[in-house]
């Protein structure tokens, strides 16, 4: 039974052949399908979008007025190009940690704490691809026309001219400065994911060793929901923070304070907008993520399942 993630040590031609493949495909139609969610959440966190929407539903309408269908698929050709390896890099990343602390006496009686941490060492070897593809499809998500009430700090024309104009202003430093703050906001959420995905699965198949298609959706959405819902205010601080260095910069300025680092940016959040300011876009990031993770493992099993008959 190969049908979780913790029963996949393969050779190295089953890898290339059948789990790569698979986690591509899987990641490129989670990303097609969820991106515009992603684009709703991230123009809800940017600085001073609490004077600019009235909720998601306020992003939406706004968005299909002005920009039309297409306006929340800004950044999808970045994230495309990015999540095939980083996708690869990511599932890849947590078996190989997961089974090597498996052998671990420690972790053998630790199991939760092994998913975890095997999470974030996922998460920390992906964002070498995740941090630039994510500043470039941000900074074009945020992007909308000008407005009586919002002028944006840049244009770009396109994934490709978002990169050459951030290694031509910022260097190389612009695309990895926020590598930090991204994996304090994204390694919380993996190492959350995979503890609760792993808990729920482990649960489900106490009595059936069998993982059906349905308990593979509740547990990834559940899982999905729960992590995303919990490091919000870890996300919402990244997107402020990487569109607060975009505008220092090109010596503009964006609504709010101004940060030092990812810490003094939560704090500042905390202190001036409390629980409900950490939590803006909450409920929009988890409505991106449980499908989103849904999709991605849901897909990856089932494909995996299918090019191992065939090759």
């Amino acid at each position: 039974d190969q049908s979780g993630l913790d029963k996949m040590e393969q050779p190295a031609g089953t890898f290339l052949r059948v789990t790569i493949p698979s986690a591509v495909l899987a990641g490129s139609l989670a990303r097609v399908l969820c991106h515009p969610i992603d684009t709703c959440k991230a123009r809800m966190q940017m600085p001073g979008s609490a004077a600019l929407y009235n909720g998601a539903w306020d992003v939406v309408r706004y968005t299909l007025t002005r920009e039309g269908p297409r306006g929340f698929y800004r950044g999808l050709p970045a994230a495309l190009v990015g999540s095939a390896p980083a996708v690869c890099i990511y599932l890849g990343g947590f078996e190989a940690a997961k089974d090597a602390l498996a052998r671990a006496p420690f972790f053998k009686d630790h199991a939760s704490l092994a998913d975890f941490s095997s999470g974030m060492f996922a998460e920390a070897l992906s964002c070498v691809i995740f941090v630039p593809v994510d500043v470039v499809k941000e900074r074009l998500q945020i992007q909308r026309p000008p407005s009586p009430n919002y002028a944006p700090v840049s244009a770009y024309n396109g994934s490709l001219d978002a990169i050459r104009t951030i290694m031509r202003e910022e260097g190389l430093r612009g695309i990895y400065k926020g590598y930090g703050a991204t994996l304090l906001s994204f390694g919380p959420f993996s190492a959350c994911y995979f503890l609760f995905y792993e808990e729920l699965k482990r649960a489900v198949t106490r009595d059936n060793p069998h993982l059906s298609t349905i308990a593979s959706l509740a547990c990834s959405s559940t899982a999905g929901a729960l992590a995303s819902i919990i490091t919000n205010p870890l996300d919402l601080v990244k997107l402020r923070m990487q569109v607060q260095r975009r505008a220092q910069a090109l010596g503009a300025t964006v609504p709010g304070e101004t940060y030092n680092h990812f810490f003094a940016a939560l704090w500042a959040v905390a202190r001036t907008e409390g629980l409900r300011g950490l939590l803006r876009g909450a409920l929009t990031r988890a409505a991106f993520h449980v499908p989103s993770t849904a999709c991605t493992f849901t897909a990856y099993e089932a494909l995996k399942a299918y090019l191992a008959d065939r090759v």
